[in-house]
């Protein structure tokens, strides 16, 4: 079991001077790898442990040379290589994390937006969590905004990348830590924000997850996430393929290396009843924001531009939301089918 005591300064303190990190419980050490500790209990849903320590090593090793985007052609290579993708969802996932920083700037403007409508502060001089940081598109703003910011992934190869993101930009009050997001190596109630983008899909035990997030929150402590709709009326954004969560659990996977010819491994969109039973288990007061309630602020994703398609969305949410018929219509519209959900939970 890991002791959850360190904060950002003694986490920079250990891993400064170790190789290892041990818990000050039982003692148990965890190595620091590529200057990052590694205190996971498991391996990344996708992929093995030693394939994503490899990968790890080999970034590390490029990062001396190579920048950031270069960085990430040099994993998509690697990725191509391992054949657990195809390598048409390759190139569309590398092109979608180097337009990554765009989405998170939108939904960090989204951010502002509720916690604004809900009259609730962040306090931006204390400590955020970027859990599910990826390759940290968040990073920057986050490190702007925080006097410290604490990224956490399940990816030791994503978070190498994420740091030389960051470097190249001289954002130094950033701590890296590999770790399971159901298991944080992080005292209680260190964390005046938790953004958590586009992860609940991806992890083992929601339910873990979400207590994980509310302990580590401070009392006044927002989370803030987004994740995609199970029964979504578009393409199933990680694979580009209609009707997937219209199928049992136990088909899906087929159904997409049948019609995609990639794995599908990790990937669990859940639906808005699901979403909602989760979170009332754990927080309070908690919000599940839908597009009519902060169309004002809603972008098109990044890549696509705000085309006449766009433009109508906007105009209907606008009209919709003036009218109370026409808005409960539209609410239980985008509850069922709206491609991805907002959530805004707040520990008091």
């Amino acid at each position: 079991m890991i002791s959850h005591l360190w904060c950002p300064e003694c986490l920079g303190d250990l891993i400064s001077r170790e190789e290892s990190v041990c818990c000050q419980s039982c003692g148990k050490a965890f190595p620091v790898i590529a200057g990052i500790p590694d205190f996971r209990l498991f391996g990344p849903l996708e992929g093995s442990m030693q394939s994503d320590l490899h990968d790890a090593q080999q970034l590390y090793s490029d990062a001396s040379h190579l920048k950031f985007e270069e960085l990430v052609t040099r994993n998509a290579e690697m990725a191509k290589a391992s054949g657990i993708r195809s390598g048409k969802m390759i190139d569309f996932y590398t092109n979608m994390s180097l337009a990554a920083e765009k989405r998170e700037i939108n939904r960090l403007r989204e951010l502002e937006f509720i916690t604004k409508k809900y009259k609730v502060p962040i306090l931006e001089s204390d400590c955020a969590l970027d859990l599910g940081t990826g390759m940290g598109p968040a990073l920057p703003f986050l490190a702007k905004r925080f006097s410290n910011v604490i990224a956490v992934d399940i990816s030791l190869k994503h978070l190498v990348m994420a740091r030389r993101r960051c470097q190249e930009r001289g954002y130094l009050n950033i701590t890296y830590v590999c770790a399971c997001a159901e298991k944080l190596p992080l005292r209680d109630e260190l964390c005046s924000l938790v953004n958590s983008t586009d992860v609940l899909e991806h992890v083992a035990d929601r339910d873990l997850y979400l207590n994980e997030i509310k302990r580590v929150l401070r009392i006044g402590g927002v989370f803030w996430s987004s994740t995609p709709n199970r029964f979504t009326i578009l393409p199933e954004g990680h694979v580009k393929l209609w009707g997937v969560g219209f199928f049992p659990r136990f088909l899906q996977r087929d159904y997409v290396r049948l019609m995609r010819g990639t794995d599908y491994e990790g990937i669990r969109p859940v639906s808005y009843r699901e979403l909602t039973r989760s979170l009332s288990a754990v927080f309070k007061e908690f919000h599940i924001v839908l597009p009519i309630d902060m169309y004002e602020v809603l972008e098109p994703h990044p890549g696509n531009s705000p085309g006449r398609l766009w433009k109508i969305a906007k105009t209907y949410w606008k009209i919709v939301s003036k009218n109370r018929i026409l808005r409960l219509i539209g609410c239980l519209f985008e509850k069922l089918f709206y491609p991805q959900f907002r959530m805004f939970a707040l520990k008091r």
